[in-house]
């Protein structure tokens, strides 16, 4: 048996990263054959752009709907936005994507070959008897690009396995939804990682054997991580980790505040190579590889989060935290999941209505749930893995 971990691989994003780790060490660990396809999205680097790829494998936006048209130009825009970064603050990306490099030399088993646009992908003669799609937006069609090559339509011949995949959406357009039925037909077994998601698949392929199940940083218990990634504690002070994806002026202060009542230090993880805020009297930490992510969360005191996988990591390792979210905005389905499940509600706030009457007794967050429902969610999507690769 030999398996191949299709997923967004290069993304340069702590939760991409780490999901891709996490599933590829858990199968491993398992005494399985795992590489993960190094494949690359058009939005890289390295993609190679040809007239044929570019024709064959575009968006599948829908130019009659609003939303579509808005996420088309919210994609063109933060692709230009991002192209100037990267020439204005060419040093620190090239140091970001350092980092991240050096990760999967170390830790990440990927295929032999690079793939660098989705027509080679469907010219190449591979030897895997299973393919693992997931986890992260890889179904997600507002993507810049179609999304079958992650459903596995260049695959003859092996099995079909989907792992914790997203839409991202609340629902897929009609016009659309032949793409995923025709080629979701022909798993032999499909998983999702938002209980939303697993509804709308199970609508249109009609089947009823569509799962939930853990995002794969969580099949790891906060053990296996140090151990996987060989992390080992050093003393410092007490700090307060902040992980913010997008800008929360209102977070910052929340946590100066509450690290300032405790004589902790204020860190946060850069997610950006544009620097986000000016504030005196706290540490950016800016171009982390992924394991040193991971090591900021092993010893933290407190974190302060608008991430999923923030509060995934927070809740995992046991450490008090609040999960932040604007009032005017969806909040993602993924934190309602896990919060839910792990009766650590109460820990989802809304920016603008951060409680500063909280902040003596916020360090009182009882695990004792969280860990006997995580233990049981991670046997069950484990159970799945395993029965889907017999």
């Amino acid at each position: 048996m030999k398996i191949a971990i299709v997923t967004f691989v290069h993304a340069y994003n702590y939760g991409a990263e780490l999901q891709c780790f996490a599933l590829q060490y858990k199968l491993r660990n398992q005494g399985f054959n795992v590489e993960v396809l190094d494949l690359y999205r058009p939005q890289d680097d390295e993609y190679r752009h040809t007239k044929d790829s570019d024709l064959k494998f575009g968006p599948l936006f829908s130019h009659n709907s609003s939303s579509d048209r808005k996420a088309r130009i919210h994609r063109i825009a933060a692709g230009w936005i991002a192209y100037m970064q990267k020439i204005f603050y060419r040093k620190r990306f090239i140091e970001r994507k350092k980092a991240f490099w050096g990760f999967h030399e170390e830790y990440t088993n990927l295929s032999p070959q690079p793939i660098y646009n989705f027509l080679a992908l469907y010219q190449q003669n591979f030897d895997y008897t299973h393919y693992i799609v997931g986890s992260d937006q890889v179904w997600n069609y507002s993507n810049g690009f179609s999304v079958e090559p992650y459903l596995l339509s260049f695959v003859d011949n092996a099995k079909k396995i989907s792992y914790a995949a997203s839409i991202g959406h609340s629902d897929i357009p009609s016009q659309i939804s032949e793409i995923y039925l025709k080629n979701l037909l022909s798993f032999c077994a499909i998983s999702l990682r938002e209980e939303q998601g697993t509804k709308i698949i199970s609508e249109i392929t009609k089947r009823n054997d569509v799962v939930t199940v853990l995002d794969p940083t969580l099949l790891l218990s906060k053990e296996e991580w140090e151990n996987a990634l060989r992390i080992s504690k050093s003393p410092c002070k007490p700090y307060l980790l902040l992980y913010l994806l997008s800008r929360s002026c209102e977070s910052v202060d929340f946590a100066i505040e509450l690290a300032k009542k405790r004589d902790w230090d204020v860190k946060i993880i850069s997610t950006s190579i544009v620097p986000q805020y000016k504030y005196n009297n706290i540490q950016y930490i800016c171009g982390v590889s992924p394991k040193q992510f991971v090591e900021l969360f092993c010893s933290a005191s407190f974190v302060v989060t608008n991430s999923f996988h923030g509060t995934a990591f927070a809740v995992n390792f046991n450490i008090p935290f609040i999960s932040t979210t604007r009032s005017d905005k969806r909040y993602n389905s993924r934190f309602v999941n896990l919060l839910n499940i792990t009766g650590l509600s109460s820990r989802l706030v809304f920016e603008d209505k951060l409680d500063y009457s909280r902040l003596d007794n916020l360090e009182a967050c009882d695990f004792s749930t969280a860990r006997t429902s995580i233990e049981d969610e991670r046997s069950k999507s484990i159970d799945f893995i395993l029965k889907a690769l017999v």
